[in-house]
Parts: C-alpha cells; sequence; structure tokens
C-alpha cells in the first residue's frame, strides 16, 4: 500500500505544464525605457491645403515628418495581468519647407506659422493589460492620458521670423509584445497611437522594462506519494509492524510478529 503526502515543491519553469503566473517574477517597481520612429500622419499636399485655408500663397517644397522619438518611465506590475506606469513621453521633431509670396510679410509670417507636421512631448501616464501567450511571451494593450506640448518655430533661412506653442490633454493607445529575457529584465516591440489638435502620431519602439524585486517561482503544494516499506519483507508495512527483523521463515499476524503454534508431544521411553 501507500498514501499521499502534501508536501511543497518549487515550480520546474522550463516544462511546458508550468504556468505562467507560478513562473512570473517581473512584479513590483519597474524603470524602463524605449526608443523608435515618431511617425505624423501628414503629407505636403495636406499642408499645401493649410495654407490655402489660412489666406497665404504658399507651397511646400520637402517635409520630414518623421524622427526618433521615445519615452522613460516608472511603474508597479500589481500580478501578471495588470500594471500602471508614468513618465515622458517625446515623439521628435518634425520639418517642413515652404515658399510663397506676399505683400506684407509680418501677417504672412504670423499665418504660416502656424501650418507645420504636429508633434509634441509631455508627461503621461497609462495602464498596461496583458495575456500571456507562454512562459516567456505576453502581449499587452495600453491605455495613456498625457498632457502634451509642441513649440515650433519659423525660419526664413538666416533668422526666426515666428514660433508657435500648442498644448493639450489627449488620450493614447498602444500595443506590445513582451519578451521575458530573465527574472528581472523584459524586452518589448510596441506601437502607440496619439491623437493632438489635427494630426495623428504613431510611434514605433523597441523598449525594455528593469524589474529590480527579488521575485522568485512560486511554490505549490503537491501531492506526494510516500513509499511504503516494509523492511523485513513479512507483508506488513513498517508503520504497522510492531516485531521488527522478523525471521522471513516465519508466519506472522497482523502486527508483524511470529505467529507461536501449541503442539502436543508424545514422548515415549524405551
Amino acid at each position: 500500500q501507500a498514501s499521499d503526502n502534501v508536501s511543497e515543491q518549487s515550480v520546474d519553469c522550463s516544462v511546458v505544464e508550468s504556468t505562467y503566473e507560478s513562473c512570473n517574477t517581473h512584479l513590483g517597481w519597474f524603470v524602463g525605457g524605449e526608443i523608435g520612429l515618431g511617425d505624423t500622419s501628414i503629407s505636403g499636399s495636406d499642408l499645401d491645403v493649410f495654407y490655402q485655408n489660412t489666406g497665404i500663397n504658399a507651397q511646400s517644397l520637402s517635409i520630414d515628418n518623421k524622427d526618433t522619438g521615445g519615452g522613460l518611465f516608472l511603474g508597479y506590475q500589481f500580478s501578471s495581468y495588470f500594471s500602471l506606469a508614468a513618465g515622458y513621453i517625446n515623439l521628435g521633431e518634425r520639418d517642413v519647407v515652404f515658399s510663397g509670396s506676399a505683400t506684407d510679410l509680418l501677417s504672412y509670417y504670423d499665418n504660416a506659422e502656424d501650418v507645420y507636421p504636429q508633434s509634441a512631448k509631455g508627461w503621461s501616464i497609462n495602464a498596461n493589460a496583458a495575456y500571456p501567450l507562454s512562459e516567456n511571451l505576453k502581449i499587452a494593450a495600453k491605455l495613456g492620458y498625457w498632457d502634451w506640448e509642441g513649440d515650433y518655430l519659423t525660419s526664413d533661412g538666416a533668422n526666426n521670423v515666428g514660433q508657435a506653442t500648442l498644448t493639450g490633454k489627449d488620450v493614447w493607445m498602444g500595443l506590445e509584445l513582451n519578451y521575458r529575457w530573465d527574472d528581472n529584465l523584459q524586452l518589448y516591440a510596441g506601437v502607440s497611437r496619439f491623437k493632438l489638435a489635427r494630426d495623428t502620431n504613431h510611434l514605433y519602439s523597441l523598449g525594455a522594462r528593469y524589474y529590480w524585486a527579488d521575485n522568485k517561482p512560486k511554490h505549490v503544494n503537491k501531492a506526494v506519494p510516500a513509499v511504503a516499506l516494509d523492511s523485513d519483507a513479512d507483508g506488513v508495512l513498517d508503520r504497522n509492524d510492531q516485531c521488527a527483523d522478523t525471521p522471513i521463515t516465519h508466519r506472522v499476524d497482523e502486527l508483524g510478529c511470529s505467529l507461536l503454534i501449541a503442539k502436543d508431544l508424545t514422548h515415549t521411553l524405551v
């Protein structure tokens, strides 16, 4: 016979049957950063329409609507599925070169300084909801709120002839694919969407999060079969055997003790 003993065992995170919750060490406080490509969804023809709407004679010659962007943040991972983070996001710089003509240059520059590919930077807070795909992979969705500002300069090639500042508070969203590099480091690739006053921006980024808590894989209680011993091989398990080391040639009772059999002996004198 054998019985089950409940014991505490470490989870083997290398096996397929191990769960993400048991093996996840990315919990608690973390710091992170990302860098990538910021992109404004606007074209030169779009800007030309805006020039016309402001009442100036201008045409865009070239537009640079992409630049390096990124962010830094601090957050807290409450579980394998949810975290909060706060940080600073910069979508990078944008440029447009245009030409035109006017009789009133001051009025011309005043109108032209408000036409540009929009970009921004500012402080943000966001929530992350994740779904584990395997022990090392997660897919996550982000929803954030940020207080942004964009500063823009207009130059005639030699001097700054105008400037504009645009501010706002908007919701942004994103998606990530996360990879658990080790017990403390997570790498990810993501895309985020930011809607500014007029233009939509995207940030395509690679990033990392570092969790500094000394988390270890959880322990689980498992029923482990106990080995049933019968050291003297008399058919009675050791836990019930009250007579150890009974000779193997002896018949025993239920307590493992030798059975004594009474016999009548006859003695004959010769």
